[in-house]
């Protein structure tokens, strides 16, 4: 198929980054250095909501909503920020409070907060607390849900509703700006007229000026996540990406080089997926996504194999955050860096993806840094207890249900390479944390163990966030409900290994079950901040190293070839299972 001109609209991330190095072209560097001259926003003058707190240790079995009834009467004063540990347990805290204009709460809360006023629920509005205000003191209570171990009420601020919604105003026009000056610079080759209204837009800062660049640009929609090939097996796979604009949207594939096929995406506004099928195991096959006019480059991965030996790459926890070259994000790219000089099958996240679930820019950071890897490999993506943060009115990650394709459903999966198994489970689906006898993920969990894929597996996996096992945290010895759930499954259904995150270091435990060894492995250093400090006295694990890495694993007939290696990619631990 001959190249496209639309092909050459946009420069690629790394071009950018090269460009960012050594300098901009004449034709952008006007409309950059007077946007790069603009003042920030000025930053809400939030204050600390007055109040006397009285706290109270709720009971774990509350679950994820309670009335007030559930609330404690004893209760003692406390001074904020205020934490204290009682792993997946609910805190109660309550003051008499002043608040008579309407106003929005800032509350600071880990790991989430539930608020109530004169016993009126009040729900999470993105991510703050309306509330309308009264001429007479409010009762208030938070209730806050604690899903890791130490956790508890840091802050509440108020704002008044007027001031917040002047500066949501200023904020999005800014952020506006920051999106068109950002595209025009990915422009291969940008017209005068588009150059002239971005620069336009930078100098009058008016809604209308950037409407009309905006729309200039609107036909060539820039893609910012993605593509990811996920939902991945022998036969199938499935492509998804984003784009900032709303458009049609297709996949061109085919065997080997040649792009022979168009696969139509099922468009949700600017999110796109589109299932490659009828495909043959181990072989490679080329794509590339069409946006509108708008072509990607040309990638190339293999489909999962159906025998011999494979590989495949295991990372947790990179943790992303709003700013692209936060020591998060840099690290974390480096990991990717490193992830791709190590061909695999297949690779997989662990967890832990972003710092706050319930916001996007995170997750377009942590999309933009894995793109490279996962855009050519087949990639399995699970969540952990952050894509839930400040999710708490019902426990549903928005981003994570947005982007993750998994079958039969985006938090619990499992699929088959060669004569492997492997389920991935989500115990952050529910509160406390775990996987409760009767939840739909239980009961599909033990039917997964029944099934002939998993019988007829050689090797057989688990991956879940939270570890049953883990000594790099003081205090925390692995999550109990999790290792209630696996350990009386390992030597009946002959579990081999069990790979974690969570725990932000590397680890390794052997344990025999009966006839059954089973191997725990925490991998949780793919970005987010090594722990630091004493290790906990109880489990003793074998190994501990407390390094940036990730794990890759050999699979072959007789034999798993274990290694940890660091980002720099030396090997930290080698562990070989054979049968």
């Amino acid at each position: 198929m001959p190249q496209s001109k639309s092909e050459l609209y946009f420069i690629t991330p790394d071009e950018l980054a090269e460009r960012d190095a050594l300098g901009e072209p004449p034709a952008t560097a006007e409309a950059l250095r007077l946007f790069n001259a603009l003042p920030p926003t000025p930053p809400p003058a939030w204050r600390a909501l007055a109040a006397e707190w009285r706290f109270a240790i709720g009971d774990p079995q509350e679950g994820l909503n309670a009335s007030l009834e559930s609330l404690p009467q004893a209760r003692e004063p406390v001074a904020l920020p205020h934490r204290t540990l009682d792993p997946d347990t609910p805190y109660w805290y309550v003051a008499t409070v002043s608040i008579h204009e309407p106003s929005v709460l800032e509350i600071g809360a880990d790991d989430g907060a539930q608020l109530y006023c004169d016993g009126e629920r009040i729900p999470m509005q993105g991510e703050h607390f309306f509330v309308s205000g009264s001429p007479e003191p409010i009762l208030m209570t938070v209730r806050v849900i604690n899903k890791a171990v130490y956790g508890g009420l840091e802050w509440v601020n108020i704002l008044s509703q007027a001031e917040f919604e002047a500066y949501i105003d200023a904020q999005n026009r800014r952020n506006a700006l920051t999106a068109l000056v950002r595209k025009t610079r990915r422009l291969q080759k940008p017209t005068k007229r588009q150059l002239a209204a971005t620069l336009n837009a930078v100098q009058t800062q008016t809604d209308s000026a950037n409407q009309k660049a905006r729309t200039l640009l609107a036909s060539l929609p820039l893609t910012q996540a993605g593509p990811l090939l996920q939902n991945a097996t022998s036969h199938s796979v499935t492509l998804l990406w984003e784009t900032d604009e709303p458009c049609s949207a297709q996949a061109e594939w085919g065997e080997g080089y040649a792009l022979e096929f168009v696969a139509i995406a099922q468009s949700e506004g600017s999110l796109h997926t589109a299932t490659l099928s009828g495909l043959k195991p181990n072989t490679a096959y080329s794509y590339r996504a069409r946006s509108g006019c708008v072509l990607s480059p040309k990638y190339t991965f293999r489909t999962l194999p159906q025998e011999g030996a494979f590989a495949f790459t295991y990372w947790s926890d990179p943790h992303c955050n709003e700013n692209p070259n936060g020591n998060n994000n840099a690290t974390f790219r480096q990991t990717v860096n490193a992830l791709q000089r190590y061909p695999s099958a297949f690779t997989v996240g662990g967890g832990d993806f972003v710092e706050e679930g319930n916001r996007q820019a995170p997750w377009l950071n942590f999309f933009a840094n894995l793109a490279p890897l996962a855009a050519k490999t087949p990639t399995m993506l699970m969540g952990g207890n952050h894509e839930y943060d400040r999710c708490f009115e019902d426990l549903r990650s928005p981003y994570l249900e947005r982007y993750l394709r998994n079958a039969p459903h985006p938090c619990y999966f499992a699929w088959t390479a060669s004569d492997a198994r492997f389920v991935a489970l989500d115990p952050n689906l529910h509160f406390p944390t775990g996987i409760p006898e009767g939840s739909a993920e239980y009961q599909w969990f033990m039917q997964e163990l029944e099934s002939q894929e998993w019988r007829s597996a050689k090797w057989r996996f688990i991956f879940i966030h939270q570890p049953p096992y883990s000594q790099g945290w003081l205090d925390y010895e692995g999550d109990l409900p999790i290792r209630n759930l696996l350990e009386p499954l390992i030597e009946r259904y002959e579990i081999d290994f069990v790979v974690s995150g969570h725990t932000h270091d590397y680890e390794r435990l052997t344990r025999q079950y009966g006839e059954q060894t089973a191997h725990f492995l925490i991998l949780g250093g793919a970005g987010g901040g090594i722990e630091e400090g004493a290790l906990s006295p109880q489990p003793v694990m074998d190994r501990v190293m407390r390094r940036y890495h990730f794990g890759r694993f050999q699979v072959e007939r007789d034999t798993v070839t274990f290694q940890a290696i660091a980002t720099d990619r030396r090997v930290l631990d080698t562990l070989v299972v054979t049968k």
